[in-house]
């Protein structure tokens, strides 16, 4: 495996640990968390498994966010177009449930 592989792979997995044990209340929330990340979670549906496909696909085939920003023209059209799609997501995520924010913990 190329050393680049592996050095994410493992910068992605100490995130996870800390992100997991930075927002759990108690480490037996934690543990539950880490058990579920293993497979050994509630069966049920998952929810929004296409949209985590096309962005993890979007991710891993996709260019990167610096080629597309280099590739970008400045056209007058997309001002206006960024605002009206930003409004659309802000719309969607408003159906979306909504969760604490982290630091409201503290």
């Amino acid at each position: 495996m190329p050393p680049t592989i592996v050095a994410g792979f493992l910068t992605m997995s100490f995130w996870t640990v800390a992100a997991v044990l930075f927002r759990a209340p108690s480490m037996q929330a934690a543990f539950n968390v880490f058990s579920g990340i293993a497979g050994h979670g509630p069966s049920g549906p998952v929810l929004g498994w296409r949209t985590m496909i096309i962005g993890a696909a979007l991710a891993m085939i996709g260019p990167t966010s610096q080629d597309l920003v280099n590739r970008l023209r400045p056209w007058h059209w997309l001002a206006p177009a960024g605002a009206v799609a930003t409004v659309a997501l802000l719309i969607k995520m408003a159906d979306s449930p909504s969760y604490e924010f982290i630091y409201f913990h503290f």
